[in-house]
């Protein structure tokens, strides 16, 4: 897994966990711990469409997110096919989010990683937003070097639209994600484009959704 896919992978974390409220937005001019208070009970089933291009490598993928605001929790499943310089590669994998602890795992090798508290989801990361701060959405976001830029509709949703630099900082590149309820259902950047295709709300999901599979072997994340 690349530095982008991490990045994208731990600021969806950050979007679901900080930012819910009771509306169909948050409003980004008040203080976040007042966010945190009014949470409501929130469950998601999205399905996404990705794009990558990126010099040689193209990937095109479909994803299916089941989303727990009320447990902090998320699992990601993803079908996907790669073409590099001509070569043809297929994958299906979850990623498996809670407790601030993440699972990686391949469903066609029948492995995975556990990535714990220190590995994708690294307290650097997590600080961007913090609810435990008087601040602002909109002043935290600027602290990250990002801004908010408007507001648009996706799938029939108000979402807030935020600018951010490259995570890095050795680019000129900006992403661009909306998102709806502390949900993103759009994010682009120069050679990612992720955009969701349907959402469903308030929908119960089975506990075993937010658990590794049996059959699964899962090691420590490497380094």
């Amino acid at each position: 897994m690349n530095k982008t896919s991490i990045f994208l992978l731990a600021l969806l974390a950050i979007l679901l966990f900080a930012c819910k409220n009771e509306s169909g937005n948050i409003n980004p001019d008040k203080p976040l711990k007042e966010i945190a208070k009014d949470v409501k009970a929130k469950t998601f089933i999205i399905q996404y469409k990705t794009v990558v291009k990126y010099k040689d490598l193209e990937n095109v993928s479909n994803s299916t997110q089941w989303i727990d605001m009320v447990n902090d929790r998320v699992a990601i499943e993803t079908v996907s096919e790669s073409n590099l310089m001509g070569k043809s590669m297929k994958s299906h994998d979850l990623t498996i989010i809670k407790n601030e602890e993440a699972w990686l795992i391949n469903l066609v090798q029948k492995t995975g990683y556990n990535a714990g508290k220190s590995g994708i989801l690294s307290q650097n990361q997590s600080e961007i937003i913090n609810t435990d701060d008087d601040a602002t959405f909109r002043q935290k976001i600027g602290e990250s070097g990002g801004k908010i830029i408007g507001d648009e509709t996706v799938l029939g949703r108000k979402c807030i639209v935020i600018e951010l630099p490259d995570p890095s900082g050795q680019s000129a590149m900006k992403s661009k994600i909306w998102y709806y309820n502390g949900v993103p259902l759009k994010m682009k950047n120069d050679f990612y484009d992720m955009e969701a295709i349907d959402i469903q709300e308030n929908v119960k999901i089975p506990d075993d959704r937010f658990e590794v599979p049996e059959g699964i072997k899962i090691q420590d994340f490497p380094g």
